[in-house]
């Protein structure tokens, strides 16, 4: 064991904690004004948006806005959780995960489980929790990868809220990554499609041909979408992008469609 002394600001004024604290900790805090303070565990309190750090004898609060990274314990069962969507036994994945994001709320692997959560509804079909799990993991400051994104918005799509799919839409296209952005422009595109509306359709297809060059996940189906608009329209372009298809994406789906 190792004794310390740890001096907090608090929202109230300066507290001094002198205590115990065992050398194999679970949780470690890393303050912005560069102090560490460890505990044998963390819990996040709602009603006064702070951490409790306990030690043995000892409870020390630490304000949300002192905090700038934390080092929680892996969850046990979050590998598990894992191992049942890779297995695709979604159902039984669920509960897992839900308790997972009530017991580390705000501690780092709350992000995980809302991640995994979300997958797990979207493979179940089931848009609306899908929407609502990626919603919390917005508002618990995670962020999307590209397939997620995607995942979210076709769960807007899905669940019929054509307000808030046309907000995250304009949102991703206005301010996300390159590669969010295709995907937003490729999904866009497609409901243009749906809608019948053709020219949008191909205004969007050929902006990710063009513009998003680099992002190769979206090409394909870009490159298939736009030829054949651009064939009906009797446009020469077509001929161009069918051969881009086939010769720098010739093992995807797309370009099978050709043959």
């Amino acid at each position: 064991m190792n004794i310390v002394s740890k001096t907090l600001v608090t929202g109230v004024g300066v507290l001094v904690i002198s205590g115990l604290v065992l050398t194999s900790q679970a949780s470690l805090i890393v303050l912005k004004n560069g102090r560490t303070v460890t505990g044998k565990s963390v819990e996040w309190r709602e009603g006064t948006h702070d951490y409790l750090v306990n030690n043995e004898g000892a409870s020390i609060p630490i304000p949300e806005d002192q905090v700038a990274k934390m080092e929680i314990d892996r969850p046990s069962d979050l590998d598990q959780a894992k191992g049942l969507v890779a297995s695709h036994q979604y159902g039984q994945a669920v509960p897992i995960l839900e308790g997972i994001i009530t017991k580390y709320k705000k501690l780092s692997w709350d992000v995980d489980a809302m991640k995994l959560l979300a997958q797990c509804y979207v493979e179940m079909n089931d848009s609306k929790k899908a929407a609502v799990a990626i919603d919390s993991l917005f508002a618990a400051g995670g962020s999307l990868t590209p397939s997620l994104q995607m995942t979210y918005l076709k769960s807007l799509q899905q669940s019929g809220d054509t307000k808030r799919f046309q907000q995250e839409l304009n949102r991703t296209i206005g301010t996300g990554s390159s590669a969010l952005v295709a995907v937003a422009y490729l999904i866009r595109a497609n409901a243009y499609l749906q809608e019948g509306n053709q020219d949008a359709a191909l205004s969007d297809f050929i902006k990710i041909v063009t513009l998003f060059k680099n992002e190769k996940s979206v090409q394909p189906e870009a490159l298939y979408n736009a030829a054949e608009l651009l064939a009906k329209a009797k446009d020469p372009r077509a001929a161009d992008f069918r051969k881009i298809l086939v010769q720098e994406y010739k093992s995807s789906e797309f370009a099978g469609k050709l043959k």
